[in-house]
């Protein structure tokens, strides 16, 4: 199953008017996707998943690209909040990158769930460790890297990790 979160910077800062932007927001990726099986949309406080089955993610970006009230969106690989687990993750990911002479790096990530047993400075230095070990070729860059990895850890949904991130056209639904 692929995923996406989908952010709206300025719609969690309309007060009372937020759920039914969010909803609007909603409506919206469902009339342009309403040609597609399986899709999914989940409503939270900050963010969206959209979640699907078979449709390329291209096509779908491409959809999600013309849509006023996405400030960005991004494929994101789901894991349990587990440091193994994670770094695992971000292995894979970055094995799936063509990495060229003079990449660079960074690890960024939130957390939102504060009972999760590491900060975010000391979950991005573990996972930047195993990643700069993997790849002694890449150096870090954390002003302007070739590839970042974003991590995002939650309370009930676990650990979402991504390494691509489009704009959206922002605004307002």
């Amino acid at each position: 199953m692929h995923q996406l979160v989908i952010h709206y910077g300025e719609l969690s800062t309309k007060g009372r008017n937020r759920k039914s932007f969010q909803q609007r927001l909603a409506e919206h990726i469902r009339l342009q996707t309403k040609h597609l099986e399986n899709i999914k949309i989940t409503v939270n406080h900050d963010f969206m998943h959209l979640l699907w089955e078979h449709t390329p993610v291209a096509e779908i970006v491409e959809i999600l690209k013309t849509i006023p009230g996405i400030s960005r969106f991004e494929p994101v690989h789901r894991v349990e909040k587990d440091l193994e687990q994670i770094k695992n993750k971000a292995l894979e990911l970055f094995e799936e990158l063509t990495i060229k002479e003079g990449d660079t790096f960074r690890v960024v990530a939130k957390r939102s769930d504060k009972s999760f047993k590491y900060d975010t400075i000391s979950l991005q230095r573990e996972v930047g460790h195993v990643i700069g070990e993997r790849y002694p070729e890449m150096g870090v860059d954390l002003r302007r890297p070739t590839h970042t990895l974003s991590i995002s850890i939650h309370q009930n949904t676990g650990a979402n990790l991504s390494l691509v991130s489009y704009q959206g056209l922002g605004g307002l639904p």
